[in-house]
């Protein structure tokens, strides 16, 4: 596994160029061949759950920023969920809710703000009461990878268990969703996904961890792209492309375009085939891209949108 810290060392010593700027543009460009992977690449989601209340009366409620697209929406009323069914075509959404009826909200349509996020999501017919919830699973963009790894301080962390406290630390919520390992020789040194911050010296983890327990060992905290590793490369070579073009190297610029090319037709080949029913998104659907796992806000937020 390549992660963020690891690619910006590997790309300035190709690059030749360690200065601010240097830096700068290598990290634009990382981040724009990233985007261009995640739009050619679907894989697997990790649904992410997002609830709210419904208010009585109000058709429109504007999804978390994050949500590109919503892939299943349920109305709990009490103890009896019933999934909604979309009416995709703007016409056709037109055509149901111009009665502006009330009652049990049996549809959705989505209205999507593509490349920003937080569409607007209308429920018919309109919420006649303000009992009923709203349960949503969407796909999730993913961020632009920018943090360098954090390792203030140390860990303690048992056996089995998923609780990391730290000594000296100063952990923070936009850890959410990182990656954590343990670098010290007597640990298994394995990467594990940051679940949650509790407060700044306590961290839950995805998976609890495996290796040996340990009081004060070192450890970072990183950022990694949403990828298979073996194609954690794929972005370098896609900033070093573009570096050594604007460099108006031919050689340079030819080596990198052609290992960008090639690690994108193995991965293609590969892991269409090694995943249940593949990364590779064959047919894309009508939306911006297929996103990766990640995690996010839990709430979606109300907002007056008319009827």
């Amino acid at each position: 596994m390549m992660p963020f810290s690891d690619a910006v060392t590997y790309m300035q010593r190709e690059a030749q160029d360690t200065t601010t700027t240097g830096l700068t543009f290598l990290k634009l460009m990382y981040n724009m061949g990233y985007l261009e992977i995640l739009s050619q690449f679907g894989r697997q989601q990790t649904e992410i759950e997002s609830t709210t209340d419904l208010v009585a009366a109000q058709r429109g409620y504007q999804v978390p920023s994050d949500c590109l697209w919503p892939k299943t929406l349920e109305l709990v009323d009490g103890t009896t969920i019933t999934p909604l069914l979309e009416i995709a075509d703007d016409k056709a959404w037109s055509l149901m809710k111009s009665g502006n009826i009330q009652g049990r909200p049996t549809h959705f349509h989505f209205r999507p703000r593509f490349g920003v996020g937080g569409g607007i999501l209308e429920l018919g017919p309109i919420p006649s009461s303000s009992d009923y919830d709203l349960r949503m699973f969407y796909e999730a963009a993913d961020k632009s990878l920018s943090k360098d790894d954090y390792t203030t301080g140390t860990l303690a962390i048992t056996t089995g268990s998923a609780n990391v406290t730290g000594s000296g630390t100063t952990f923070a919520a936009d850890m959410v969703g990182r990656y954590l390992r343990l670098t010290a020789d007597a640990t298994d040194r394995l990467w594990y996904r940051v679940k949650t911050v509790t407060d700044s010296t306590h961290i839950v983890l995805e998976n609890v961890y495996e290796g040996p327990t340990i009081s004060g060992g070192a450890f970072a905290i990183a950022e990694m792209p949403a990828l298979p590793p073996d194609m954690h490369i794929l972005p370098a070579y896609y900033s070093l492309m573009h570096w050594w073009s604007t460099k108006k190297n031919a050689e340079k610029t030819k080596q990198f375009t052609e290992w960008y090319q090639l690690g994108m037709r193995r991965a293609k080949k590969v892991h269409s085939m090694v995943v249940r029913d593949g990364i590779v998104n064959q047919e894309m659907p009508s939306m911006p891209f297929e996103p990766y796992p990640f995690y996010f806000p839990t709430s979606i937020t109300s907002r007056a949108y008319g009827n």
